[in-house]
């Protein structure tokens, strides 16, 4: 790679042409400064002992050449545009540079809004070469800027950018001081640096001819077509030193000749083994192909670099080293420094720490203050109390505990089993539980103030949970609800049989269901031959408890049913849609049917519960212990 200090040779190339130019058609103009900026100018290559280029040929345009020149490329009309933009608009003199090795400067003074607002439109062509095979084209627009009749500052502008050339320092000042790649732009706002001249008696003769060639353009307008190019050229002294240089080095000029300074990331303090030290990660940037102006800076490997050994630990809470401590010696506790390591014991955590002791620091014997000295293998612990735990190294939060999922947690206890409920007398099966839910935690000391409160899922006392009502009672074994009815008793009819339907469909209905009935029996004054009985000739047919009432004048119909103590047929016991049945409590009637009315006496002196009212529905009467022993329906002879 190129020495950024050996480039500044190239920025007295542009200066021959500028010599050459102004001081040939101005005479001695300048005196002995601008001939010792001539003789600055001519210095050779003190590594070849060639010039790289010198001016061949100068010409002015005239105004129409100029624009025609301008449309011709499209790069140059966005320019003059942008000039325009910045309040530039009057072409003041142009004219055209050759070089001997083919570059071509053409340049234009631009007037503007004020008495010392002027801009130079400079267009330079690179030749083409075995580093850049086809010519390119740089334009630029060039801003001198005036202080007391001083220039102080050339501004810069491109399509690409801008930067700033300070003409008193040489400094330049860059949009983006990193160049991303080694495209001509970035090449030549870096080259830009390194063409100012060393010798400052040099500089300053080139500058004063710069600040008088260019005011002279702004205010002598007969001098313009000689002075505007010429202020240009001098102007553009350092684009055409980089274009020089970018032709042949593109990427010597990227920073630090890698394009990128590199990038440090997760820069921190670590101890490792009692021995603490800063380290980052750094990703190393580099031209990807320094041979051609296309090359992209592009990242290296990540790797793991230390910054600094921290023989007095890392700074808590920081990525820096800790400095030795100032202590008063003889004084107790006056040296102390973070844990070199952290365990768990019993629930809290134990610092491990370096044991130090305070050494004077007075040549003389008897000084009062000194530095911490770690005191070789020598170390002591402090344990620090968790409120509720501690893991790694590292007090814990308390347990929590989500309600939601808390609540859900019921454990049974036992088998589910069926009772009746005391409220009603409905029959319920339930089981025993032992429910779940969030308790506070009790913390052994007390805990930061931003911590969130513990809690902790407990079981409750055990109680019982109903699983589900009974439509009916609990089975015998009281493990379970009762199945199904064989019989529902209905207050029109029984299952599907409804009271008026003939007679010997629903005796076969019963019979198919129940099997051969227990007894059939006839009755009523009608069978003796007296038809005007309403109750003549009644067939009563029973199937254990199970009394069905037919009525067998005409074609006969199912007139009621009787249910009492001696059995329910069927598989399982016969009860009504609400689960009475027989043995069912007063309580679980009278919560079945609220509306049910006791009657003292009705049908011969019998006492019981009617529902409804009016006798259309069911008649229940009940035992000496509270228990249903008769349920009757529809038309019963004899008992109302």
């Amino acid at each position: 790679m190129r020495d950024p200090g050996r480039v500044t040779f190239v920025g007295y190339v542009a200066l021959a042409l500028v010599f050459s130019l102004v001081l040939g058609s101005c005479g001695d103009s300048g005196g002995g400064s601008a001939e010792e900026a001539r003789r600055a100018a001519e210095l050779w290559d003190p590594q070849t002992g060639d010039l790289i280029a010198k001016p061949v040929k100068q010409e002015s345009l005239e105004a129409a050449a100029f624009a025609s020149f301008v449309e011709a490329g499209p790069a140059r009309a966005a320019h003059v545009q942008m000039a325009a933009e910045m309040g530039y608009t009057t072409v003041l003199a142009a004219g055209r540079v050759t070089y001997d090795d083919g570059s071509v400067l053409t340049t234009a003074a631009l007037s503007g809004p004020g008495p010392e607002d002027l801009a130079m439109l400079v267009v330079g062509a690179l030749p083409g070469n075995e580093t850049i095979p086809d010519a390119s084209e740089v334009v630029l627009i060039a801003v001198p800027v005036f202080e007391q009749g001083n220039l102080v500052r050339v501004d810069f502008s491109g399509e690409k950018g801008a930067f700033s050339l300070d003409t008193t320092t040489g400094e330049v000042a860059l949009a983006d001081a990193e160049y991303g790649s080694c495209a001509p732009w970035n090449c030549l706002a870096g080259a830009i640096a390194f063409w100012w001249v060393d010798d400052s008696q040099a500089k300053d003769a080139y500058m004063g001819l710069m600040g008088e060639v260019c005011m002279d353009c702004l205010v002598l307008p007969l001098s313009q077509p000689v002075t505007c190019p010429a202020c240009a050229v001098l102007l553009a002294a350092p684009l055409v030193a980089s274009i020089a240089l970018c032709t042949a080095w593109p990427c010597d000029l990227c920073v630090s000749d890698s394009c990128h300074f590199d990038e440090v990331r997760s820069r921190r303090c670590v101890t490792e083994n009692g021995v603490s030290r800063v380290q980052a990660s750094v990703t190393p940037w580099y031209c990807e192909n320094p041979a051609t102006q296309e090359s992209q800076c592009v990242p290296g490997q990540a790797v793991v670099e230390v910054f600094e050994q921290c023989p007095w630990g890392c700074t808590p809470g920081a990525p820096t080293c800790q400095f030795p401590l100032q202590c008063l010696v003889g004084a107790p506790f006056a040296c102390g420094g973070p844990p070199i390591g952290k365990y768990c014991s019993g629930g809290n955590v134990v610092g491990m720490y370096q044991k130090f002791a305070c050494v004077s620091t007075d040549p003389n014997a008897g000084g009062v203050w000194g530095e911490c000295v770690p005191l070789a293998g020598q170390y002591e612990t402090q344990t620090t109390n968790c409120p509720y735990d501690c893991a790694d190294g590292v007090c814990q939060l308390g347990p929590t505990c989500d309600p939601a999922v808390c609540e859900r947690l019921q454990l049974p206890v036992g088998d589910p089993y069926c009772t009746v409920r005391p409220d009603d007398g409905r029959s319920v099966l339930v089981q025993e539980i032992i429910p779940h839910a969030c308790r506070p935690v009790a913390p052994r000391v007390t805990p930061p103030s931003d911590w969130p409160p513990a809690q902790r899922c407990e079981p409750y006392p055990q109680t019982l949970m109903a699983l589900e009502v009974c439509p009916g009672e609990c089975n015998a074994a009281g493990t379970a609800c009762a199945a199904e009815p064989t019989l529902i008793l209905r207050p029109d009819g029984v299952n599907d049989w409804t009271f008026g339907e003939a007679a010997a469909d629903v005796r076969a209905g019963f019979t198919a269901l129940l099997g051969t009935p227990d007894e059939t029996s006839e009755e009523g004054l009608g069978c003796l031959g007296d038809p005007a009985d309403p109750s003549a000739c009644e067939q009563t047919v029973r199937w254990q408890g199970f009394t069905a009432f037919f009525s067998l004048m005409g074609e006969g119909v199912f007139e009621g049913y009787t249910l009492d103590g001696r059995g329910s047929p069927g598989e399982n016991p016969a009860a009504t849609p609400e689960g009475i049945g027989i043995g069912s409590t007063v309580a679980r009637l009278e919560a079945a049917y609220p509306q049910a009315a006791w009657r003292e006496a009705f049908c011969g002196g019998i006492q019981g519960y009617v529902w409804p009212a009016d006798f259309s529905g069911y008649r229940f009467t009940r035992s000496d212990a509270g228990l249903v022993d008769l349920i009757v329906a529809g038309f019963i002879p004899l008992f109302c």
